[in-house]
């Protein structure tokens, strides 16, 4: 009887089985809608799918002790969050630690196990672009499923449409469309890509996210705008305005603030009181995120202060709204559940001061590394690490009004291309450390 491998082998090509990690990667975009448990039974199964994909006898000749600068920053920074959890959970004690370390557990794997997946399978530059291929192929799937939820919704409400897409999955989405713009494609596919993703942008209606989207797009356009070639730029064009298009007409919300947007534009110019405008529906359009956030802000800013203890190490997992309570908007509303809507705030709390800081040098390392790594050859692995750069820097944006790693429709992702990465980089200061050590062997022998 066949072994396994021997099965995987006739089955898929190797190219096949990271295209097909690749697609599995990115599925919880599109399963997000059916809630968390659905979702975290997913990541369970993540692991041993992504393990029966990869050739273990390649795994265990894997160098993992191979340690690079995002290697040593990342396992710096989850060493010391476990700790604090851990040591957060004896402090306060209570009936539900088990429950709470069973948590911080499940918290750490799916950032630790897709990091230690992209160290072990990273071994070669094709193996990166299948995955990256697979990725984006996961992500045009997700966004056709979820842009038919939306329109189902839309038939029984329109104002209530958007939730179908959510906030964060759409950040996700803008963050894999620039890293597909480093591919070789055909035009028909690369408008495609485009278009679907920036309707889905448009129609979630997160200002932050467009507005961060916008701006790595218009950079790489700026950038890259040669390396491209006049085809793709008309075409990455025309998909945006197509899009923009029939999102305005679609969302109302949108439509709204779109038109509010130029009259304030206008009124600013010709230097004029702005007129106002009527919201077409005064409790879907009555934005109160940024009395909120201010207020949520200034909660966690006064718990993170209120001792040296807390400012140092932070609370553990327990989220914003168990620290700080109910939250009560000015029209009484009353919410018990929350989040801190700032990536590096929520760390903060979680981590204190010492786990912001090492968050932070992980990030900027990964970025760093993209940046040694960068190449202008159009299709390679370099080239997608430049566009990288740009991807990150909007994510970062994105962080200050949302979370991002945090949640694992991002987290997994990043900690899955920061592994391959890290792993890459490994290699090549292994490979010039082999070499350099040659030659000082060389020189005596000469």
């Amino acid at each position: 009887m066949d072994s396994w491998g021997a099965i995987k082998d006739r089955l898929f090509t190797q190219t096949d089985k990271f295209r097909l990690l690749g697609i599995i990667a990115s599925i919880p975009l599109s399963i997000d809608i059916y809630g968390k448990d659905v979702l975290a039974l997913y990541f369970l199964l993540f692991i041993p799918l992504s393990l029966a994909i990869i050739d273990f006898r390649a795994v265990l000749n894997t160098r993992l002790t191979l340690i690079d600068k995002v290697t040593g920053m990342y396992f710096l920074w989850g060493l010391l969050g476990f700790s604090i959890y851990l040591f957060q959970i004896l402090l306060t004690g209570g009936d539900g630690i088990v429950t709470r370390v069973v948590s911080v557990v499940g918290t750490l794997a799916y950032a630790v196990l897709p990091f230690v997946i992209g160290r072990l399978i990273c071994r070669s530059d094709s193996q990166i672009e299948s995955i990256l291929e697979g990725l984006v192929a996961g992500m045009v799937l997700s966004c056709g499923f979820l842009l038919a939820s939306y329109a189902l919704q839309w038939q029984i409400d329109v104002f209530a449409a958007r939730y179908e897409i959510g906030q964060r999955i759409p950040m996700v989405v803008g963050f894999f469309t620039i890293l597909s713009l480093s591919r070789k494609q055909p035009l028909l596919n690369l408008f495609a890509i485009v278009f679907l993703a920036v309707s889905l942008i448009a129609l979630s209606e997160t200002r932050v996210c467009i507005a961060a989207f916008m701006i790595s797009l218009l950079m790489a356009l700026l950038v890259f705008g040669k390396i491209y070639g006049k085809k793709k730029v008309l075409v990455i064009m025309i998909a945006m305005l197509l899009a923009t298009a029939l999102a305005t007409q679609l969302s109302v919300g949108l439509r709204y603030r779109t038109k509010l947007l130029a009259m304030t534009a206008a009124a600013w110019i010709s230097k004029e009181q702005p007129p106002k405008e009527q919201p077409p529906k005064e409790q879907y359009l009555a934005d109160a995120s940024a009395d909120m956030r201010i207020q949520i802000w200034k909660n966690l800013w006064g718990k993170v202060t209120d001792s040296p203890v807390h400012f140092i190490m932070g609370y553990g997992q327990l989220g914003p709204g168990y620290i700080c309570g109910p939250l009560k908007y000015k029209s009484g509303y009353e919410v018990r559940q929350y989040s801190a809507h700032n990536e590096y705030l929520d760390v903060f709390v979680r981590t204190g001061i010492v786990g912001l800081i090492l968050y932070l040098a992980v990030y900027c390392s990964v970025i760093i590394c993209a940046w040694t790594n960068k190449s202008t050859s159009l299709g390679s692995v370099g080239f997608m690490y430049y566009h990288m750069i740009f991807a990150l820097l909007a994510v970062a944006i994105y962080g200050m009004f949302h979370e991002t790693a945090r949640y694992p429709w991002f987290g997994v992702l990043f900690w899955l291309f920061a592994g391959m990465l890290s792993a890459r980089n490994a290699a090549q200061t292994h490979a010039a450390n082999v070499d350099a050590q040659n030659e000082r062997i060389a020189v005596p022998n000469q």
